[in-house]
């Protein structure tokens, strides 16, 4: 229980690509994120990779942590169960 609590919703999904998320839409995310001062973030979406700390997105995140104190919450992504199923932002070994 949160008194007092906000929720701002935000949509990173393209209904043009059925509902996938954009680098786009996801920098929108942050700064919707920092327009509105949210103090916590859950990320919930997610999708195989093999690099899941590289690009813009995880650094502007790490941004969010570090600079503008957020906490930062996401879903696995995983596509299990099996070895190596979770996803990204999950499998970020940055400090998320």
């Amino acid at each position: 229980v949160a008194p007092g609590a906000q929720i701002v919703s935000v949509q990173i999904g393209d209904s043009r690509l059925g509902s996938m998320e954009t680098n786009t839409g996801m920098v929108r995310a942050i700064s919707a994120i920092l327009e509105n001062k949210c103090d916590l973030v859950n990320m919930s979406y997610g999708e195989p990779t093999s690099t899941p700390n590289s690009g813009m997105f995880p650094e502007l995140c790490a941004e969010l942590v570090n600079h503008h104190k957020v906490i930062f919450v996401s879903s696995a992504g995983n596509a299990g169960p099996a070895l190596s199923t979770v996803g990204a932002p999950g499998s970020t070994t940055q400090e998320l």
